[in-house]
């Protein structure tokens, strides 16, 4: 499996955003040099990159930004998220309906990941349920960094006190269950 290289400069952003001037440098630092070596001499954001190097990406923000906290990739994929939907885009998400909220989303996912889905089997008026499924390779911290994005694109659509729970995850997929007020 592949994700944008988009994607990965949008982490690295966000790290520098949420935690400081620099925050990027040390991620980039406590990555193993293998993977760190297909990043170099820079990240191109239309090419395209083994889900190895998103996962070993995600984990340095654990480890350095997070000491071992899930909470920093949330928060940086929450950054992550609110900065990919803005411009154009935060004029038109509040008009939407949440159906279309989900199917935006669900289009959304194939322009950083080579494959899988995210389908939406439960919604309602303040809730929605999130499986994704058919990928390869994810870990925790990149699910808590997918459930931040989340957070993001809900909040931006007129959700308030958003909360999204990672209920259970796999390499392969995972549950993701969403709530907020409006």
């Amino acid at each position: 499996m592949l994700v944008r290289g988009t994607a990965l400069r949008g982490v690295l952003a966000a790290c520098d955003e949420e935690f400081g001037r620099g925050a990027s440098e040390r991620v980039r630092n406590a990555m193993p040099p293998e993977i760190l070596a297909r990043l170099e001499p820079a990240i191109l954001s239309s090419t395209w990159y083994e889900v190895a190097c998103q996962a070993a990406l995600h984990e340095a923000v654990r480890v350095t930004l997070g000491q071992g906290s899930l909470a920093a990739n949330e928060r940086v994929g929450h950054r992550a998220g609110l900065d990919d939907f803005r411009g154009v885009y935060r004029v038109f998400l509040p008009l939407l309906t949440w159906d279309l909220l989900w199917s935006s989303v669900a289009r959304a996912w194939l322009r950083y990941n080579s494959s899988g889905r995210i389908d939406f089997p439960s919604r309602g008026a303040h809730h929605a349920t999130a499986v994704v499924c058919d990928v390869v390779g994810f870990n925790e911290p990149m699910w808590y960094a997918v459930a931040g994005r989340m957070r993001a694109v809900v909040e931006l659509a007129g959700g308030k006190g958003v909360r999204v729970l990672v209920e259970r995850w796999s390499s392969g997929g995972a549950t993701l269950l969403v709530r907020w007020a409006r």
